[in-house]
């Protein structure tokens, strides 16, 4: 296994390849966790409701240039 320290910093390497889509209606629990989900993750895109949120993930699914790892 290895200690907490060792753990966090395999987590931390492995989530900076990985690409999010969060989706929140409200702006300021929004702005405070993908300011904190920016610090963790290679990229994090903001939908600020479901049904932007759904339309991104399908575009993202047309494209070459970006999918996300996690919604």
């Amino acid at each position: 296994m290895g200690t907490l320290k060792e753990n966090t910093q395999r987590l931390m390497e492995f989530s900076k390849n990985i690409n999010v889509l969060y989706v929140e209606d409200d702006e300021g629990v929004c702005a405070g966790l993908c300011g904190l989900l920016n610090k963790f993750f290679k990229s994090v895109t903001e939908a600020e409701d479901g049904a932007i949120g759904l339309e991104l993930y399908k575009k993202s699914l047309d494209s070459d240039a970006m999918s996300y790892d996690l919604v």
